[in-house]
Formats: structure tokens, C-alpha cells, sequence
């Protein structure tokens, strides 16, 4: 009996111990398992924050590296463009010295034609047939003011574009129209109004509007002052608008194209033609 009650004891002490241990065993690998993984999150955490300040200074780095070449993009067009628009401007004023060289060296008996009217047109070259200059002394002192300026004036065409080239194209050809029909005149002995001349109408169609036109059509006197004036503005007018860029040079072309060709002699025009 006693030796039963011995074993009883022995077993269930046995089992308490078993269960005990187990129990020790299966709580320690549960801590374990717990620290690996507290200790894995926080190496992760630390290895994720390295990352992102290494990230975060490269981004810094390739802002920099960007905002840099950016500037230096827009500092290199600035420059582009402020040598392009200086060019430009020395292209306009070449232009523009050209017009304003014909108008004040053309003959002084053009500007009295302000004064005349169609009636009176006939009578006062008769009389004073004399002032009008001969073909040559014409021709000679056409190329003496403007040869020089000439080739100036060709080569600011490609900065100041075709309708500013093409207004000093109309307002240089038709003073140079007034004079050579004066000399032609004077050769045949009739002095016809140059506002009358065919050739200088079809320039003038080409570069006013039909209003202005109409209103040069309808004027008795200052004919040769309205009608410089009149270019001279719009010269002007469009050359302030492509310098502000309001306008690009290659505005107009149609017109340009136009003007330049109704600028041309008669005689050019009719070879051309053929």
C-alpha cells in the first residue's frame, strides 16, 4: 500500500515537473521569438531612416544640380536674346537711316509739289523747267546718297524682317519715282502730277489701306508730306510692336511680298514678266 501511494506521489510530482517545464520552455521560446522580432524592427526602422536622409540629400544634391543648370539655361538665352534683339535694333535704325537720308537729300523741287494742285501742276514746271535735274545728274546724285547705305540696308532685311525691309522699300522707291518722272518729264516737255503716274499709284495701292487710299485720292495739296508721313508712321508703328513682341518679324509676308514687288522700276517689273 505504502509502496502504491509512493508511486502516485512519484507520477503525479513527475507530471507537475512536465508541465511546469513545458510550460517554461513554450514561454521562454514565446520571449525569444518576441525580442528577434522587436530587435529586427528596430534594426529595420534604423536601416529605413538612413535611407531616407541618404534620399532626401540626393534629392537636395539633384534640386541643386537642377536649379543650377536651370540657371544657367536661362541666363545663356537671356544673353541669345539680348544680342539678338540689339542686332535687331541696329537693323531697324539702319533702315530707318536710309528712309530719312532719301527724304532729306531728294531733290529741294519735289517738296514744292506739296503746294501744287493738278491744275496748277502743268504751269509751274513749265516755268520753272529749269530746276528739275537732268537723267544723269539725277542718277548720279541717287547713287552718291544711297549706294553707301545700300548694301547696310540689304543686310538688316534678315534681323528687321520683310514688312519693315519692305516699307523702306516703298518710301525710298517712291521718292525716287517723283524725281525720275520730274526728269522724264522734263525730257518730253509735259510734266505730268506725279500723283497721277501709274507706277506710283500701283506703290501706293500697295502699302495703304483702302481707306488711306481713298483719303489720299480726295486730297487737292501736301500730297508728297501726307503720303511720307504716312510710312514714316507705319515704319515706326510696327517697328515699336516686333521690338515689344507684339509682333515677329515674319508678320506681313504677304504684304511685304506685295510692296516689294510694286517698289520695283517699271522697267524691272516689265522684264520680269517676260
Amino acid at each position: 500500500m505504502q509502496a502504491l501511494d509512493w508511486l502516485k506521489n512519484w507520477l503525479l510530482t513527475s507530471l507537475t515537473s512536465a508541465a511546469m517545464m513545458g510550460a517554461v520552455v513554450y514561454l521562454g521560446r514565446h520571449w525569444i521569438s518576441q525580442w528577434l522580432s522587436r530587435s529586427i524592427q528596430f534594426s529595420f526602422d534604423q536601416r529605413l531612416e538612413v535611407l531616407k536622409a541618404s534620399h532626401e540629400r540626393e534629392l537636395t544634391l539633384l534640386r541643386s544640380a537642377l536649379d543650377t543648370q536651370q540657371h544657367l539655361v536661362s541666363s545663356a538665352f537671356l544673353q541669345a536674346q539680348s544680342a539678338v534683339t540689339e542686332r535687331r535694333l541696329t537693323a531697324i535704325q539702319t533702315l530707318w537711316d536710309t528712309m530719312l537720308q532719301a527724304y532729306f537729300e531728294a531733290p529741294g523741287i519735289i517738296a514744292m509739289t506739296d503746294i501744287l494742285t493738278t491744275e496748277t501742276y502743268q504751269m509751274f514746271f513749265k516755268h520753272t523747267k529749269g530746276s528739275v535735274p537732268d537723267f544723269e545728274s539725277a542718277a548720279r546724285a541717287v547713287l552718291v546718297s544711297q549706294r553707301p547705305l545700300l548694301q547696310s540696308a540689304e543686310k538688316a532685311r534678315l534681323l528687321s524682317g520683310d514688312y519693315l525691309y519692305a516699307l523702306y522699300k516703298a518710301y525710298t522707291a517712291f521718292i525716287g519715282s517723283i524725281i525720275f518722272k520730274l526728269v522724264d518729264d522734263r525730257e518730253k516737255g509735259r510734266f505730268q502730277p506725279w500723283w497721277e503716274y501709274d507706277h506710283i499709284l500701283n506703290l501706293l495701292n500697295s502699302v495703304l489701306t483702302p481707306q488711306e487710299f481713298e483719303e489720299f485720292s480726295a486730297m487737292r495739296i501736301e500730297r508728297y508730306s501726307w503720303i511720307t508721313r504716312k510710312l514714316e508712321f507705319k515704319f515706326l508703328q510696327m517697328a515699336s510692336d516686333i521690338i515689344d513682341g507684339k509682333h515677329a518679324v515674319t508678320d506681313a509676308l504677304e504684304q511685304a511680298t506685295k510692296i516689294i514687288a510694286a517698289a520695283k522700276s517699271p522697267e524691272v517689273r516689265q522684264g520680269s514678266s517676260v
